[in-house]
């Protein structure tokens, strides 16, 4: 087994899988609120704008 082999193993180790998955999700969750929140904001805006006219 060479070294790169047991770096490999070590990062896709099924330990370190959940905890690799929770750290995506996390990310992910926390950048589709943000999205929401300014394309709410952008969205509230428009129609705002659109019914000021």
């Amino acid at each position: 087994m060479s070294p790169t082999d047991n770096v490999l193993s070590r990062l896709f180790s099924p330990a370190l899988l959940p905890r690799f998955y929770v750290e995506v999700v996390t990310l992910s969750t926390q950048f589709i609120s943000q999205a929401w929140c300014t394309i709410t904001l952008l969205l509230l805006g428009k129609i705002k704008k659109l019914s000021g006219s």
